[in-house]
């Protein structure tokens, strides 16, 4: 059995991410600019700015939330309207055509780029008596339906364009070295799948994308006439997930108003001082335009997805689960058997123990068990030699005659079992004929009177035993007894009446 630890459902919390069935955009929406036309500016300003901070990489991530104490927050599949972008390099499929036009004071030399989709762009070269003035960038921006019924708001947008690397010779800017681009930004849908996120951040965000159809039929506001295209919602659909999206009309125009902030020109370019030609136009020269095309497609994505702070405001919340952490105790079964069977075998034991020394009596406090190991003072375990063929009844009654006390050795580091004998032992009839003259302990002159089994002692006090000891002790003391105790009135005393009245001499 062993603690581990897994994922539980919690119950009381719902994760949420945001997501777009429908798309209504904040900041080109007609009726807030004409209410509130100061917080109609602030949302387009703040369309602006999201799409410049992204397209350099600092991407403003989906809303979403994760409550803890959950660890881990997980969907399920879900679908949302969503930019598809694209980068293309057409240097090898562009069509070049320069043309020089000569005028009194300047040549004007115009090379044309023809794109296989799109709009052409265009590269000017004017040359003075004093100075040329070179062109390093040229963008274009056009949709496939250019001029239609909602046109470019239904269509892929493109922003095609040429940066030069080198213009060469001075007198001959018709042989040059180009790179040539195309973006297409296009409306699609995105269907997540695997989406999990912590408290921190999201952890896993895959998904696949697929063309947003229109479906050529619009879906009034309540209480609006279905025949004005502004104030209705347009109806799209998606083959792949078999659903309908719906986007307002003026919300259809945001990829091309997003191509048209890149469409930039850069003229007089210095190559050894970047930065004399600051904002986009530079930026746009320089930087890593594949890189640049996925920073905005997921930079739209978030922007089309998010309520606040994003441009949706019929942007909603899509649920989830989430998960904590439980401490829970794995059982391996097999091993169970283990302490099941040493409880048994235990039990096993016990009973035999008990069936073998049921007729055997118990220590509890007797000095018994003192008997089979040797006393300090004695030269040989005598007292288990005697028991030896008389059997434990014989010795349980010489162990009635027996006390013992605790005693510090002389260097006061330990204590020992001492004998402290209170009566003379009763000898036990050895079966091997042992002599009656044994002495019971070493330093004591005492001699058992022989046993007989005719009459019973009588047990005796405690009073008694002390009283006989005293008196034992006192012939064998070595100061003469009872006639080296000074007596006065008849009791023994330790200082005479004479040397208690002059106690000064004591001191």
């Amino acid at each position: 059995m062993e603690p581990l630890t897994r994922q539980a459902l919690l119950r009381n919390a719902t994760a949420q991410i945001s997501k777009a069935g429908n798309y209504s955009t904040k900041a080109f929406n007609l009726v807030n600019l004409m209410v509130d036309p100061i917080g109609g500016a602030t949302n387009l300003l703040r369309l602006q700015t999201m799409v410049s901070s992204g397209a350099v990489g600092s991407i403003q991530g989906p809303t979403f939330s994760c409550p803890e104490p959950a660890v881990k927050c997980t969907w399920d599949e879900f679908d949302t309207i969503a930019a598809c972008a694209s980068y293309t390099n057409t240097t090898n499929t562009v069509e070049e055509d320069c043309q020089t036009t000569r005028h009194d004071t300047y040549d004007n030399t115009t090379c044309t780029f023809t794109f296989p989709e799109g709009k052409p762009a265009d590269l000017i070269v004017l040359r003075y008596a004093n100075n040329t003035q070179l062109q390093w960038l040229g963008t274009s921006q056009s949709c496939a339906l250019e001029g239609a019924y909602l046109g470019c708001g239904i269509s892929p947008n493109f922003l095609n364009g040429v940066r030069v690397t080198d213009w060469g010779q001075v007198d001959d800017y018709e042989m040059f070295s180009y790179e040539a681009f195309t973006i297409t930004l296009n409306w699609c849908i995105r269907t997540y799948h695997s989406v999990t996120a912590s408290p921190a951040g999201i952890q896993t965000l895959n998904y696949t994308s697929s063309p947003l159809v229109y479906s050529n039929r619009s879906i009034a506001f309540p209480d609006t006439d279905p025949s004005n295209i502004i104030a209705a919602y347009h109806e799209f659909y998606s083959n792949a997930s078999a659903q309908y999206f719906n986007m307002t009309f003026r919300s259809l125009f945001l990829l091309s108003y997003v191509n048209g902030l890149f469409v930039r020109e850069l003229n007089n370019h210095d190559a050894q001082n970047p930065g004399l030609n600051s904002g986009l136009s530079e930026f746009l020269y320089y930087t890593d335009l594949s890189n640049l095309t996925a920073n905005l497609e997921e930079t739209l994505t978030n922007q089309i997805r998010n309520s606040s702070p994003g441009d949706n405001l019929d942007g909603e919340m899509w649920p989830g689960q989430a998960f904590y952490q439980e401490t829970y105790w794995h059982v391996h079964w097999p091993w169970v058997v283990l302490p099941i069977a040493e409880a048994v075998i235990t039990i096993i034991l016990l009973g035999v123990t008990i069936i073998f020394s049921r007729k055997q009596p118990l220590f509890k406090s007797s000095p018994l068990a003192l008997l089979f190991h040797p006393l300090e003072g004695y030269k040989e375990k005598r007292f288990v030699h005697e028991m030896q063929g008389n059997g434990v009844s014989k010795l349980q009654d010489l162990a009635k005659d027996i006390r013992v006390e605790f005693k510090e050795d002389e260097d006061a580091c330990s204590v020992r079992i001492k004998p402290f004998i209170t009566t003379l032992p009763r000898r036990l009839t050895s079966t091997r004929g042992k002599s009656q003259n044994q002495s019971p302990a070493k330093g004591h002159d005492v001699t058992p009177p022989p046993e007989t089994h005719q009459t019973k002692p009588e047990k005796k006090t405690m009073e008694q035993l002390d009283e006989e000891l005293r008196l034992k002790m006192s012939g064998i003391a070595g100061d003469g007894g009872e006639s080296g105790v000074e007596y006065e009135d008849g009791k023994p005393v330790a200082m005479k009446r004479s040397v208690k009245d002059n106690m000064f001499r004591y001191i």
